[in-house]
């Protein structure tokens, strides 16, 4: 199936829908300023807001868009990993008029991994070295060297592992993890094939990564 700009600002909508109704347990896992959830919703709007600006436009172009809009308008210091994550996301799909399921999972890897896993920014610290980066601490969830396969993994994902994400979600649901621990797990599940596990101990930034990550899949499973 293919998906059109419009397409993928909806599914960042998504995610800004599902951070809105969990901003105060994000903000809860924040033992700095308490405000990383607030943060996130305002970013995630900024970003969803500039790609429905540029509905018409390609979607290289609007993710561009999004990424120049929240250099400057972003809050908290994890925006400039998103906006950088953003432009790389961009690189990626130039050239294409319209995303296939395996090109949104690209692109929300290439993000997460652009985010560390905990709070601070040093402007001269590339992607590369933004290490543990959200993708990292949520494949840690999982442990082991399926883990690591699944970081070193740049190639997507496609329609069998949203499949096993939600199955995740549920199984670790079963097993008696909280919601956004069990989110955090089918995140997990999508980019790794792991079996769930019971772990709270996440940061707030691997906890607002895990629910877009969970919200872009799940949206597209019911596509």
């Amino acid at each position: 199936m293919q998906h059109s700009t419009a397409d993928l600002s909806n599914l960042f909508g998504t995610a800004l829908s599902t951070l809105r109704s969990n901003r105060r347990q994000i903000n809860d896992l924040d033992g700095y300023n308490g405000n990383h959830g607030d943060n996130m919703v305002h970013n995630l709007d900024v970003i969803t807001q500039a790609l429905r600006s540029e509905a018409s436009h390609s979607p290289a172009a609007a993710l561009e868009t999004a990424a120049q809009r929240l250099q400057t308008q972003g809050r908290g210091s994890t925006s400039q990993y998103y906006a950088s994550g953003l432009s790389r996301a961009a690189s990626q799909v130039r050239g294409k008029s319209a995303l296939s399921n395996s090109d949104i999972s690209k692109l929300t890897h290439t993000v997460l991994s652009s985010v560390p896993a905990r709070g601070g920014y040093a402007a001269q610290t590339t992607p590369a070295q933004a290490a543990p980066s959200v993708l990292d601490s949520l494949l840690g969830l999982a442990g082991g060297a399926a883990s690591q396969a699944g970081a070193a993994n740049s190639d997507g994902f496609g329609l069998d592992d949203l499949m096993r994400a939600g199955a995740r979600y549920l199984q670790a649901k079963q097993a008696g993890s909280d919601n956004m621990s069990a989110i955090a797990q089918a995140a997990v599940g999508a980019f790794t094939g792991s079996q769930p596990q019971q772990n709270n101990s996440y940061s707030p930034q691997s906890a607002a990564g895990g629910l877009i990550a969970q919200s872009v899949l799940g949206a597209l499973l019911n596509r």
